[in-house]
């Protein structure tokens, strides 16, 4: 499966985006391939690349983001997209009832129509694997049409295995 990362374009070639505070703080060093935000459509990867390229415009004490990032890493000239391989690519559910903790869904049990039951993990590996957005979205619905309290604290998110750089 293919999925998208921005690099950081310096003579290194082995550090990626993933977010820009992770920029600054670490001098442009970026993150290794594992660690990197992923995008699963191209066009997404290019909004962020704009973005980014805006964001390296902006001022940053006396001059610019970019200017700032070059005097740090003398080899730096901007971001790239590349394409990345992963071995899956999977759905997941999430359920945040306290913002300091993230649960997994990894079981779903509909009694009857009044009676439903989710169990929970703090283990992504248990979580139940779903092959696409659409399919997580209509386990939601359904707890949504069951009227399940928590219905409005799921989320989806989806996880990428094992990347490496398509080249």
């Amino acid at each position: 499966m293919l999925g998208f990362a921005i690099r950081i374009n310096d003579e290194r070639g082995d550090t990626f985006y993933k977010n820009r505070f992770n920029l600054l703080n670490n001098f442009l060093m970026g993150d290794i391939l594992e660690d990197a935000r992923f995008f699963i459509e191209r066009e997404s990867a290019e909004t962020k690349l704009a973005l980014l390229n805006d964001f390296l415009k902006m001022p940053y004490k006396n001059k610019k983001i970019e200017d700032f990032l070059k005097e740090t890493n003398s080899k730096f000239h901007g971001f790239e997209i590349v394409e990345v391989e992963f071995s899956e690519i999977y759905y997941y559910l999430i359920l945040t009832c306290d913002a300091n903790k993230i649960s997994y869904v990894r079981d779903i049990k509909v009694e009857n129509a009044e009676d439903c039951v989710i169990f929970i993990s703090s283990n992504i590996d248990t979580a139940i694997k779903f092959i696409s957005y659409t399919e997580a979205m209509k386990d939601i619905e359904a707890l949504e049409e069951q009227h399940f309290p928590f219905a409005k604290n799921l989320k989806i998110k989806f996880n990428f295995v094992k990347p490496r750089v398509f080249e």
